[in-house]
């Protein structure tokens, strides 16, 4: 018995040693299959070290922002224009604040602008909110941006802020000759001073503006019973004229909820159409009923973004010891000097040489407006075309004025093709067609009960009359 036990541990030993060098050759296999050391390590540590690139710690800012609108299609970002959001972001990419994923996607940074301005359009205080890194400069950020585009202070908020919904109201303003509103019979020169009376029928005209109304008249696209056509405007004023480079200019100050698009510009548009005789302040009170009216457009470039109010956000976070309030009283002269220096210059010279205003009302105001009503429906012959162009040519001579020649110092007439290239828009024929498809559009989509389409669809029956029809 004894020895039976002895030869099972004996046989027991052997195999629990054979499987133990099973196991150790089997681990040293698998060591020596992993990588070497010195590669693991370093695997690790680059990647650690792009997980803390990635992780950059980023703390939500407003960011403080002029610039000149001369140039830009406007403030949003839109693919392949040029916009001041374009530049923004890509000042920020290259200043290494944000990745390249941030500046194709904003939203993963919670990008947000306060107030979407227009093509032209400039800014003294716009506010954009954003997720930036602790160690932002605003220097930095300059360094990378064209002149007419500055950035002025950056201050931290609260991690919901947002520029646009936290925002109280915008205040506007609009800077135009005071030839604009001359009456009916007053020379619309450069010499001309706006009177009393004239200043005085303005504030009483801007004063009717404010409080609340249905604005759908005042914007595109917006129908009269939508409830986002109504809007709040707390203050409209014009101010004291001043006369610069030889003209007469004022600057009209709007603070209001929010704004649509175009809505200030029609505003000013209809104020000059009063001011000047051309309608009466009913068709102000009427502009606010369902009644679809087409109201004047004023040019874009005198149109400003004064100032983005956060009266509410500043009540409850800007004394709480850790928010600074969004006043930005710290950077007031920066503000003031870039107004003089981009801004203000850019409004005047482009008045002396573009003509913006008297070409307003040429094309929005008195003269075309008169010339083409009724134009969608016109049948007109080659004569008739010819004689439009002609009167066209006169007016247009009539508001650029003569030219010197550079040789022999003489004054002469602009020629046809020189007025074309001062005069951007389409032509007067060019305008009549593009009426005619636009109205052709809207008779095309009305039932088959309106007289219009039938007109349209309907063929004529019967013989045509014998001889040779009329040559257009």
């Amino acid at each position: 018995m004894i020895i039976f036990v002895a030869a099972f541990a004996f046989r027991l030993c052997g195999f629990l040693r054979k499987m133990s060098e099973t196991a150790c050759g089997a681990s040293n296999e698998g060591e020596n299959k992993k990588r070497p050391l010195q590669e693991d390590a370093d695997g690790t540590d680059s990647k650690k070290l792009r997980i803390e690139t990635d992780r950059v710690k980023r703390k939500k800012v407003a960011l403080l922002l002029a610039y000149s609108g001369l140039g830009y299609l406007g403030m949003q970002r839109n693919p392949g224009m040029k916009t001041i959001e374009e530049d923004l972001l890509t000042a920020l990419l290259k200043a290494g604040f944000i990745t390249e994923e941030a500046f194709n996607t904003p939203q993963l940074v919670q990008f947000q602008r306060a107030a979407r301005t227009d093509k032209g359009v400039s800014a003294a205080r716009q506010v954009v909110s954003i997720k930036l890194p602790e160690d932002t400069k605003v220097e930095s950020i300059n360094d990378h941006l064209p002149a007419q585009i500055h950035v002025l202070a950056i201050k931290r908020t609260t991690k919901g802020f947002n520029s646009k919904s936290s925002c109280d109201a915008r205040t506007y303003s609009y800077m135009l000759p005071t030839f604009a509103f001359a009456p009916l019979g007053v020379e619309t020169t450069e010499s001309y001073r706006i009177t009393p009376e004239v200043m005085e029928n303005v504030k009483a005209t801007l004063k009717i503006f404010e409080g609340t109304h249905n604005f759908h008249n005042f914007t595109a696209r917006k129908k009269p019973l939508d409830p986002s056509a109504n809007r709040y405007i707390m203050n409209f004023d014009i101010g004291e004229p001043f006369i610069s480079r030889g003209i007469e200019f004022s600057v009209l100050r709007v603070k209001g909820q929010s704004f649509m698009l175009h809505q200030i510009r029609k505003m000013v548009g209809l104020t000059i159409a009063v001011a000047r005789g051309l309608t009466s302040l009913d068709t102000l009170q009427r502009a606010w009923k369902p009644e679809r009216l087409d109201l004047p457009v004023a040019p874009g470039l005198g149109l400003v973004l004064e100032e983005v109010h956060y009266d509410r956000y500043n009540q409850r976070f800007g004394k709480d010891g850790i928010h600074e309030p969004l006043d930005w009283e710290e950077v007031e002269a920066d503000v003031k000097a870039f107004k003089e220096k981009f801004i203000f210059p850019t409004i005047i010279e482009s008045e002396i040489e573009e003509k913006s205003y008297p070409l307003s009302l040429w094309t929005c105001f008195i003269i075309l407006p008169v010339v083409l009503y009724g134009c969608e429906t016109w049948t007109l012959t080659l004569r008739e075309e010819q004689r439009l162009r002609v009167f066209e040519n006169k007016v247009l001579r009539k508001i650029f004025g003569a030219k010197r020649d550079e040789v022999t110092g003489e004054w002469r007439k602009l020629h046809n093709a020189e007025l074309h290239v001062l005069y951007s828009s389409p032509d007067i024929m060019r305008t009549i067609k593009s009426r005619r498809l636009k109205w052709a559009r809207h008779v095309a989509c009305m039932g088959e009960s309106r007289n219009a389409y039938r007109v349209l669809a309907g063929r004529p029956e019967g013989k045509r009359p014998l001889g040779r029809p009329r040559r257009r």
